[in-house]
């Protein structure tokens, strides 16, 4: 079996409902959604979060979190589930990504098996989940997950925006070279 139906294979095992896979661009290119990125924060948008303006370079030259990075499986995690009990009194709404675990704990718990299982395969592999500086809706529209919407999060046709997404970053590539960023 070829090492991206693998990877896709085991991603669903771990609980990732879909993965797919984008070409990376070539080293000293920028990464996809980096234009628009710097618009953001030329506009002053991110308010308070500098963090946002420490990790612009590795946002725009995704290589440097893996050396010979070649491609990027972007992983979908759902959230949601059942409605808690109402608890009575005088309660607020938590957002439904919040009724279950910690997604980055629960998340990122897979993610780092993954990486660990292809690295021990000889794969150069390594992973992000909302904690480090990655374009994730760039890597998902890229992928062909979906598009970004009004609400500022990746929409899945026919299925909206509860989800959370993950990248895995690797040092093989697949059909195609990388599409010009934008």
């Amino acid at each position: 079996m070829d090492l991206k139906r693998r990877i896709r294979e085991r991603a669903r095992e771990l609980g990732f409902r879909r993965v797919r896979f984008a070409a990376a661009p070539e080293p000293g290119e920028p990464a996809p959604g980096i234009a628009a990125y710097d618009r953001y924060l030329a506009e002053g948008r991110h308010g308070g979060m500098t963090w946002m303006e420490r990790g612009r370079e590795a946002r725009a030259h995704p290589e440097r979190l893996l050396a010979g990075l070649r491609s990027v499986a972007v992983l979908v995690l759902d959230y949601g589930g059942p409605v808690p009990p109402d608890p009575g009194g005088r309660t607020g709404r938590v957002s439904r990504y919040a009724w279950g675990r910690d997604y980055h704990n629960l998340g990122g718990k897979r993610l780092r098996r993954l990486a660990r299982e292809l690295r021990a395969e000889g794969v150069g592999a390594t992973w992000s989940l909302d904690a480090r500086p990655v374009h994730e809706r760039a890597w998902a529209e890229r992928a062909g997950v979906g598009f970004v919407g009004r609400n500022g999060c990746i929409i899945e046709p026919g299925r909206g925006s509860w989800f959370f997404l993950a990248t895995l970053f690797l040092d093989r590539r697949w059909a195609g070279r990388a599409p010009p960023a934008g």
